[in-house]
């Protein structure tokens, strides 16, 4: 399945809600750059993993920016919220070695293992007039805590949703201080 340039990720529509509504597109990108398949743009030609890796991440943030292009084209970006996650640590295969970049930083270990380094990762979240550009958060979340959060977010009554262990960090969001969770999974 081939995917849609990000100019045509985003569309807006009246049809399945009572209010106006985005729907955006989201593609997923490979878990290592060496899987087959199709990918959402052009890959040069091979020099190296290092080459490659590197040209991956470039790919990622020019796509990124192409959706925030798009966003603020539409006038949507000050009422929409944008979240940006990887689903663990830096791996360790498919050609790649962590330590090369310093993927995993400071922390010990990669993806599949149980150390920080294999199950940390980044959230980066732009909310217009809530998060503050450039700040950071110690807070500890995980994706089970989306759902609750997104709730929070549109107005949604949690008992509404299916039972679950997330909580709603919109607090940390809006750079209020709250409760660490006991522990993340």
């Amino acid at each position: 399945m081939a995917h849609e340039p990000a100019g045509r990720c985003i569309t807006t529509s009246t049809s399945s809600c009572s209010r106006s509504c985005v729907t955006i597109k989201l593609f997923a990108t490979r878990h290592t750059v060496g899987e087959g398949g199709t990918t959402f743009l052009e890959r040069p030609p091979l020099r190296s993993w290092k080459y490659l890796i590197l040209w991956f991440v470039s790919a990622c943030f020019d796509m990124q920016g192409k959706v925030l292009d798009k966003l603020d084209e539409l006038k949507l970006s000050d009422n929409t919220v944008v979240f940006y996650a990887s689903d663990n640590g830096a791996h360790n295969e498919g050609g790649h070695n962590y330590q090369f970049f310093d993927s995993s930083g400071p922390l010990r270990g990669f993806k599949r293992s149980i150390h920080e380094g294999g199950i940390r990762s980044p959230l980066i979240v732009r909310w217009p007039g809530v998060v503050k550009p450039g700040s950071a958060s110690p807070q500890r979340w995980a994706f089970y805590d989306f759902m609750a959060t997104a709730a929070d977010i549109a107005g949604v009554d949690k008992s509404s949703l299916p039972e679950n262990d997330g909580y709603s960090f919109v607090p940390t969001l809006r750079g209020e201080t709250q409760p660490q969770p006991e522990y993340v999974t």
